[in-house]
């Protein structure tokens, strides 16, 4: 059974666990009608999950040249641990009690992965996770504002403070790979805007790059654009990272939730 969250999200009474792999490629397929793709109460090992990922697509894994470099931010090879440092005496990606604020994936990668799945593994019930949809931000724009970011181009990277303060990421702007601010992605077309992880629209004096932006993210904040995921344990949120961005929101007890986080392509679907 699918149910359809304001249009764009759609949540799933299956049991993943049991699906064999075809099965699997064909109902992520939907991932190209809706944005976000939400299944509740899924009983998943690291094992289980890891196998209906790869289903899908490729899946990150740990890079040789990182050595022991955050080994233990990892449950398995190709899934992250956030949170839970209380629980299991490790260190955990983005454990910090407040807000990770609106993100995607490594947005200045040319090889970036663009779907990422999050199973609640323990300890969630409380915190909440929010989506944007930019296909219908995009939509909304003006006609000559539309006509304008078209066919613009921004810089993206990382800096401390905008939406994480995780060490584990390197402070840079990717000026080698300008990336399109206005992309498609399966049957929508719509803002690809990371905004904390955007520098600079490029071809525009630094003035009137910076108004577009905060005039794009004042934009897309609205209330109406956004759906809210109060996570409870056995949820798996799988979410493109082209047309929509993500935030969650401050928790106190990050130290004893667990989320385990994929990292995919969608090569096989």
């Amino acid at each position: 059974m699918k149910l359809l969250c304001d249009g764009w999200c759609a949540e799933y009474d299956v049991d993943l666990k049991s699906m064999p792999d075809d099965e699997i490629k064909d109902l992520f397929k939907d991932i190209y009608k809706y944005q976000v793709l939400n299944f509740r109460q899924q009983d998943l090992t690291p094992e289980d999950f890891l196998r209906i990922a790869e289903s899908v697509g490729i899946v990150q894994k740990r890079d040789p040249k990182d050595g022991d470099r955050g080994a233990d931010l990892w449950e398995i090879d190709g899934i992250l641990r956030v949170g839970g440092n209380a629980i299991t005496g490790k260190d955990s990606l983005f454990h910090h009690k407040h807000d990770l604020d609106w993100h995607a994936n490594q947005p200045s990668s040319p090889n970036r992965k663009r779907l990422i799945w999050l199973y609640a593994a323990q300890g969630t019930a409380g915190s909440r996770t929010s989506w944007l949809n930019n296909v219908d931000t995009y939509n909304d724009l003006p006609q000559d504002v539309k006509d304008k970011i078209e066919d613009a181009y921004v810089y993206c990277g990382y800096e401390s403070g905008r939406y994480s303060t995780s060490p584990f990421f390197k402070e840079h702007i990717k000026k080698d790979n300008p990336v399109k601010l206005v992309q498609t992605f399966g049957e929508h077309k719509g803002l690809f805007f990371p905004f904390y992880q955007i520098f600079e629209v490029v071809g525009l004096e630094s003035k009137e790059s910076q108004e577009l932006i905060e005039y794009l993210q004042n934009h897309i904040l609205q209330e109406k654009y956004m759906w809210h995921l109060d996570w409870q344990d056995g949820d798996v949120n799988v979410a493109e990272q082209i047309l929509t961005i993500h935030k969650r929101w401050a928790f106190e007890a990050m130290d004893r939730r667990i989320l385990w986080r994929i990292a995919s392509g969608h090569e096989h679907l």
